[in-house]
């Protein structure tokens, strides 16, 4: 727990906002093989008791964007993300890491006001169903019948949301990459933003939950390079990270969790790779900068 908080404070020191975070869960506080719904404030059923295991995602050692801990959803699973205060005004940012198995599939949707505890949900659907790889029919590619998107399987990819309540919008990104634009609530009598529902529908569904983060006002909008995203993979690497961007890349910098240099290089091409294997293994933040664009990322060794 300490190392992930240094590398928060150094995160921290990278952003260029200041936007109050609403919730942070990076999973590493539970039990493992544990129900999450009788673990923490942030995490509910759709029923009405927490208690019913087949309900409640575990908590799983298998695969973890940071540390080593993240959320499993299979069939079965309706796990509840709930605010512990809605939003009821402006706009807010909803960001997680996400892991989808080659063969498996995944779902989400947003939610409007969620029930006292104690009482099921009946279904506040603020976005429509949001499907990775439905029944799993189109690797790689999500859809929410109106938009599609790529995703990549077998590693650990951002999805981004930023709500804003009083123009009842959202906007969502894959991997650095608009997924679904700007676009309406799926239900216009919704005025509060208040989690996401992760259900396991069918047998397809196996994925994986990580570093979840609510933030005050849109935080996407000061990390997007537009035309010039960038994603990069393995994450965990083993040696080399490769950087996959449109345009040439003009500095990439990685630090320690205590903010020192221990790598630099300025490629001057697109899409370049890091030599990474001089490295000890632990968590690093690489920063991507591409023209007056710049961006940090979290990288596991």
């Amino acid at each position: 727990m300490k190392k992930i908080y240094i590398l928060a404070l150094v995160a921290f020191g990278f952003a260029s906002t200041s936007n109050a975070q609403l919730l942070e869960d990076n999973m590493e506080d539970y039990l493992v093989d544990g129900n999450i719904s009788t673990q923490s404030p942030y995490w509910r059923n759709w029923g009405a008791d927490n208690s019913v295991d087949g309900e409640a995602a575990n908590v799983s050692d298998e695969f973890a964007s940071s540390g080593d801990l993240s959320m499993e959803v299979e069939e079965g699973v309706d796990q509840i993300l709930e605010f512990t205060s809605g939003v009821t005004s402006g706009a807010a940012t909803l960001k997680f890491n996400m892991y989808i198995p080659t063969g498996q599939s995944g779902y989400f949707n947003l939610q409007g006001a969620i029930p006292d505890a104690g009482v099921a949900l009946t279904g506040s659907f603020l976005t429509s169903d949001i499907y990775f790889n439905e029944a799993n029919g189109t690797p790689g590619e999500g859809s929410d019948g109106a938009n599609t998107w790529n995703f990549p399987h077998d590693e650990w990819f951002e999805v981004g949301f930023v709500v804003d309540v009083d123009n009842q919008t959202f906007k969502m990104v894959v991997a650095g990459v608009e997924a679904i634009p700007t676009s309406p609530f799926n239900d216009a009598s919704i005025t509060e933003f208040g989690g996401a529902d992760f259900y396991g529908g069918d047998g397809t569904i196996l994925y994986y939950i990580d570093d979840v983060l609510l933030e005050e006002g849109d935080t996407l909008g000061a990390e997007d390079f537009n035309a010039d995203v960038f994603t990069v993979y393995p994450n965990p690497v083993v040696d080399v990270l490769n950087i996959s961007t449109r345009t040439a890349v003009d500095s990439v910098v990685v630090y320690d969790i205590l903010g020192k240099v221990v790598l630099s290089a300025n490629p001057g091409v697109a899409s370049p790779s890091v030599d990474m294997s001089s490295l000890t293994s632990g968590a690093y933040l690489v920063n991507v900068t591409i023209g007056d664009a710049s961006k940090t990322i979290k990288v596991i060794k």
